[in-house]
Parts: C-alpha cells; structure tokens; sequence
C-alpha cells in the first residue's frame, strides 16, 4: 500500500486504542475506542484525519456521524496483521509504527539494528509488566527469542519461569525455547506433566542428564 511512514504510525495508534494493549506509547485525547453496533466490533475511531492522507489511508476509515473516522474492518485487520504476525523484515512504515506503539514485537526482526527497540523494551520492563506479559503465550514465545538473543541477560527465568512450569501451560514453547539451558530439575518437573518434547529434549542433551533421562523413560512406559 502506498502510504506515508506517519499514516502508518497513525494506523497501528487507532487500532491500539481499539486493542487496548500498546506497549509503548499514549494515545491522545483525539482517539478513543468504540464498539461498532452493526457487527459488536471493537475499533477505535480519531475525531479528524490526517491533512493530504493518501487514498490507501482513507480507504481504511469511514466517517461516522457524531464521533469521527472509525477504522474499517479492514482497517483493523491490516493493523491486526502488522501488530500480531512477526516479520523478520518489516517495511519501514510499519516498523516505524511498532516501533512507536509495539516496539516488543520487533524482537523478531532479523537486522539487530532493527531489533534495537524491542530490546530497550525487554531491558526496561519491570517486574511487574513482564510478569503480566508472560501471562499470554505470545509474550511468552517473544521472552524466549530475546532470551535466546541475550542469554546474560534472561527476562524468562528465576521465579518467572518457575510460576511458568508450576502452571503447566507453555511447556511445549519453554521446551523448544530454553532447550539445553534448562536445568535438570526444571526439566523433570517438566517431564513429570507427561510433555514428549521435554522427553526428547532429555534424550539430546546427554550424559549430564543421565537421572533426568532415566526417569522420562520410566515415565514414558
């Protein structure tokens, strides 16, 4: 689509305010969420648009009497596949606007330069935004790349990644995403939930694991 590096940040801002999930960012007082009466669709609409926009932009808003430029439900679900789909190479205009309201999604972007904000985001959060974060499996499949990314310094780990396995909902990506770097007791306790991959992890590391292997064999039988 032919549109500017700013209809893009302005794009991905509206459906933020529709999502209610930026991670980064504010929206301002001339955007609000709305519920679309015709279909129950969450959107989110801006009391003006952008002076010149293209066509491609205004393609993706309707005007709405009474509150403004409502996003179309292709308008949301452009933005939608922009905030939710990983690209290891985005086009700048919607790096631009990640960059600006999702900049964690950018973890998945193959240029280190381009990965920069995401990086700064992870370095930055809290304790108590990541521990929210982790709550989702798609924060927990970014937490497992910066990881893999940043072994010195893990975001999933400690007692994060304890309350992680104690719940037993993301074996599988804990597995695939720490691989090697679990420890044994972590990986038994794993395996003790009846997780195949966490056995065959056990079958690949080796010798150091002897116990650990032994037992998910036991448990296999």
């Amino acid at each position: 689509m032919m549109m500017t590096d700013s209809e893009w940040v302005e794009l991905v801002a509206t459906r933020a305010t529709g999502r209610g999930d930026w991670t980064a960012g504010k929206p301002d007082a001339s955007c609000s969420p709305i519920i679309d009466g015709r279909d129950e669709r969450d959107t989110a609409f801006i009391d003006h648009m952008m002076p010149d926009a293209s066509d491609d932009y205004m393609r993706l808003f309707e005007f709405t009497e009474g509150f403004g430029w409502m996003l179309t439900p292709m308008g949301d679900a452009l933005a939608d596949r922009i905030i939710d789909t990983p690209d290891p190479e985005p086009a700048f205009g919607p790096y631009a606007a990640l960059a600006a309201w999702y900049p964690d999604r950018l973890i998945a972007c193959a240029d280190r330069r381009m990965r920069r904000p995401a990086e700064r985001w992870f370095h930055d959060a809290g304790p108590l935004r990541l521990d929210r974060y982790a709550a989702s499996r798609d924060g927990i499949r970014r937490m497992l790349v910066h990881d893999r990314l940043h072994p010195e310094r893990p975001v999933l780990d400690g007692r994060r990644l304890d309350a992680l396995i104690d719940a037993h909902t993301a074996d599988d990506l804990i597995v695939t995403g720490k691989a090697e770097r679990l420890t044994v007791g972590r990986l038994l306790r794993i395996i003790r939930h009846g997780s195949p991959d966490a056995l065959e992890t056990a079958s690949r590391i080796g010798a150091r694991l002897d116990d650990a292997i032994a037992v998910a064999r036991l448990l296999s039988r």
